[in-house]
């Protein structure tokens, strides 16, 4: 899974949380379990965030979150709002549910480093 990881860390500047889902499930277009999807989206997460590419970022606050906590634990609280604004999640094919295409498109708390001197948010 770790080259194809390293492969969608090539594209994920200013790339949204939609983008980064539609890299990682090109080879699927129909017939996606949510869940399995879900774990692989945070699973990048945490590989980019391990990978000093992806930080934790405070949307309201306008900072970057240094929390020393492990890049599971950073990834799985950045998506930890996934269910609470998808109640109506389906088990089988997600991005067919407008409410969770407008998650991934819009989702915050994260931000991309560039060259450890720069930080880009999802567009």
């Amino acid at each position: 899974m770790s080259g194809k990881f390293s492969e969608a860390l090539e594209y994920i500047n200013g790339g949204n949380a939609y983008s980064i889902w539609r890299d990682l499930n090109l080879e699927a277009t129909k017939n996606i379990e949510t869940e399995c999807a879900k774990k692989n989206l945070i699973e990048f997460f945490e590989f980019a965030i391990s990978k000093n590419v992806i930080i934790e970022y405070d949307a309201v606050e306008n900072v970057p979150i240094f929390s020393g906590d492990p890049p599971k634990i950073v990834a799985e609280r950045i998506f930890s709002d996934i269910h609470l604004k998808n109640p109506n999640l389906p088990a089988m094919n997600p991005i067919n549910n407008d409410d969770f295409l407008t998650y991934l498109m819009f989702k915050r708390g994260w931000a991309v480093l560039i060259r450890g001197t720069r930080l880009m948010f999802p567009e």
